[in-house]
């Protein structure tokens, strides 16, 4: 289980400093622009990794695998825009912990589906540590009192459709590889989510009047981000879908201790309460 956990940590720090990063670019230049650069980057990146592999001649691509990686790519879009117009339209601080506990779905789909193996000891630590995350991404309370329908609905459709994506990535990941798997994830997801950058009012003659300083940003960003998904893939591929999943959704929670390292920002005692059962989780799980 060990290459799980080091690739799911690698997912958690990797997304968390990237989310952390992407926030001030977002302040700065909006939603879709900020959508539009990064994948537009990553699609670059795969596009490179592809041409490698296809010069070296090493590629064997199963259609199953292929298909599994490109749905998850299509429903975790799907899920992102669920997610963004929660936001939109409710609130933050309900619709966020509701999402961010998807790694409940991929461990339920897995488990049931895959036959995949995990102890009782760590489907504990994998509930600690998703409990962690509700607690660091919005007060609990405010979700059974709260009567938002939209923030609800929506957060808990952005759940289920992240849960089913993460799976659908690992299984397909199997059998694939890293490598190949990284890039067909990369190239679906960048495609998908330019194509919805458009929807939402990007446009590709914005980008080219971005400040160079702001590009930068979004350079750091792009590297980091896909250092983390080379880390969830390798680690799906290769280990336990489900505990690389737990672990790697504990990104929230790297992001909170930045916000306090770097900015001073005071959090809530629920928040350090939830980013210590996030440590106590990830502890459990590596046992």
């Amino acid at each position: 289980m060990e290459i799980s956990l080091v690739c799911g940590l690698i997912g958690m720090f990797g997304w968390g400093i990237a989310d952390f990063i992407q926030a001030h670019g977002i302040r700065s230049i909006g939603t879709p622009q900020a959508m539009m650069i990064r994948n537009l980057m990553t699609l670059i990146l795969s596009l490179a990794v592809g041409a490698v592999l296809l010069a070296t001649g090493d590629v064997f691509w199963p259609m199953g695998n292929v298909a599994l990686i490109f749905l998850s790519s299509a429903v975790y879009v799907v899920g992102y825009t669920f997610y963004m117009r929660g936001i939109e339209f409710g609130r933050l601080s309900i619709v966020e912990p509701i999402s961010s506990s998807y790694a409940l779905i991929t461990l339920f789909l897995m488990t049931t589906l895959a036959d995949e193996i995990v102890t009782e000891v760590q489907v504990l630590g994998i509930f600690v540590t998703v409990f962690g995350i509700v607690f660091v991404a919005g007060d609990p309370r405010k979700i059974v009192s709260s009567g938002d329908r939209t923030s609800i609905v929506n957060g808990g459709i952005a759940l289920a459709l992240f849960g089913v994506a993460f799976a659908a990535l690992g299984a397909g990941s199997r059998g694939l590889g890293g490598v190949d798997a990284f890039l067909l994830s990369a190239f679906s997801q960048s495609i998908l989510f330019l194509t919805m950058s458009l929807m939402i009012g990007a446009r590709f003659r914005q980008v080219r009047k971005a400040p160079s300083g702001m590009l930068r940003i979004f350079l750091y960003h792009s590297v980091i981000l896909n250092i983390a998904w080379v880390g969830y893939i390798y680690g799906a591929a290769y280990g336990n879908i489900s505990i690389v999943t737990a672990v790697s959704s504990a990104f929230g929670g790297v992001g909170a201790l930045l916000g306090i390292l770097l900015f001073r920002e005071r959090l809530r005692l629920s928040q350090y309460f939830g980013i210590a059962m996030i440590v106590a989780g990830v502890v459990v799980v590596s046992g």
